[in-house]
C-alpha cells in the first residue's frame, strides 16, 4: 500500500478509486504465506493484547525516570535482532557503548555492573561473550546515539539501513520546548508513514502528586511528561507503573495500554524487570512476595 499511496501524491493524479480498492483486497485476501512473521515486541501477553506493531504508525511506551523504558526497548530490540529483523535503535540518552553493555548483560545473563566494570568474568560468561559478539557481527543491531538528531537525520538513517522497525528512546530528549517536541513526534509519524514501518517511540512521565500522607499516587496517562501530541499521534499508548512502589531485585511493573487504535484499550499486563541484569521478563509477582 506504500507505494499506492506514493503514486496518489505524485504528479498531484490519484489513481480511480476502483483500482485502489482493488488493489487492497487483494493485499488483504491474498493467500500466499508473507515472507516474515509479524513484528511484535516478543512478550506473549503483551503482545496478546497489542497484536503486531502497526506499519507506519507510532507505538509510545512511557515511564517516569528510572521505570525501565531503556531496558524494556533494549530487551525488545534484542528479540527482533535474534529473530533476524533489522531494528534501528535511536539514542538520545545513552551511548552507543552503554547500549552494547545492556545488551551484552541481558542476552548473557551477566550481571549489568560487572559488564560495565568489564569483569571479572568466569570463562562461561567469557565464552557467552564471545558467542554474543559474533551473533553481532552476523546479524547486527544499529545504533545512533546522537544526542538531538534531527529529523532530516532520522530519515537519512532509515533510508540508509532500510530497517523494518526503529526505536526512538525517548522523545523527551529532543527539546525542552513542549511545542517543538510535539511538532518532532508530527515528523517521526511522517516517516514512519511515508516508509511504511513500526515505529516504537520511548517517552517520559512525570512524576506524580503525592498524597497527604506523603506517599506517591499512581501514574496516569495524563502525567505525559510534555505534549499530550505524544499520545494524539500514537496509534498504541502504554505506559509502566510499579504497583507498590517496591525496589526489589525483581522488580513488579504494571503495563497499562491505554490507547489502542486497532485494539482494545485498558488492558493491563503483570510483568517485571530483572534489575540484575537489567532486563524485563515475564514474572507475574504477588504483593506478598515483595521487600
Amino acid at each position: 500500500l506504500g507505494s499506492l499511496r506514493f503514486w496518489a501524491n505524485s504528479n498531484g493524479d490519484a489513481p480511480p478509486p476502483r483500482e485502489l480498492t482493488d488493489a487492497y483486497f487483494r493485499t488483504l485476501l491474498d493467500p500466499a504465506p508473507q515472507p516474515k512473521s509479524a513484528l511484535v515486541t516478543g512478550f506473549g501477553k503483551l503482545d496478546k493484547c497489542l497484536g503486531t506493531l502497526p506499519a507506519g504508525e507510532l507505538s509510545v511506551f512511557a515511564a517516569r525516570s528510572g521505570f525501565g523504558k531503556t531496558t524494556f526497548a533494549c530487551t525488545v530490540a534484542e528479540h527482533l535482532r535474534q529473530k533476524g529483523r533489522r531494528c534501528l535503535y535511536f539514542s538520545t540518552e545513552m551511548s552507543q557503548t552503554y547500549l552494547l553493555h545492556k545488551l551484552v548483560a541481558l542476552a548473557c545473563s551477566i550481571p549489568l555492573a560487572r559488564v560495565v566494570a568489564k569483569g571479572p568474568f568466569t570463562e562461561a560468561e567469557v565464552q557467552r561473550i564471545r558467542a554474543y559478539e559474533q551473533e553481532l557481527l552476523r546479524a547486527p543491531l544499529m545504533i545512533n546515539d546522537e544526542f538531538q538528531p534531527s529529523l532530516e537525520m532520522v530519515r537519512g538513517e532509515i533510508q540508509k539501513n532500510s530497517p523494518e522497525l526503529f526505536i526512538f528512546d525517548h522523545i523527551s530528549h529532543v527539546d525542552t520546548d513542549w511545542s517543538r517536541v510535539a511538532g518532532y513526534m508530527r515528523g517521526l509519524k511522517d516517516i514512519a508513514r511515508d516508509v511504511g514501518i513500526p515505529g516504537v517511540v520511548m517517552a517520559e512521565l512525570n512524576e506524580p502528586p503525592r498524597k497527604s500522607d506523603g506517599t506517591e499516587q499512581k501514574s496516569l496517562r495524563s502525567d505525559i511528561r510534555g505534549s499530550q501530541e505524544i499520545i494524539y499521534l500514537s496509534s498504541i499508548f502504554a505506559y509502566f507503573t510499579n504497583p507498590w512502589e517496591a525496589k526489589a531485585p525483581l522488580q513488579p511493573v504494571e503495563i497499562h495500554v491505554a490507547k489502542h487504535r486497532y485494539g482494545i484499550s485498558g488492558q493491563v499486563v503483570n510483568m517485571a524487570v530483572d534489575k540484575e541484569i537489567s532486563k524485563f521478563v515475564e514474572a507475574e509477582i504477588e504483593p506478598a512476595n515483595v521487600p
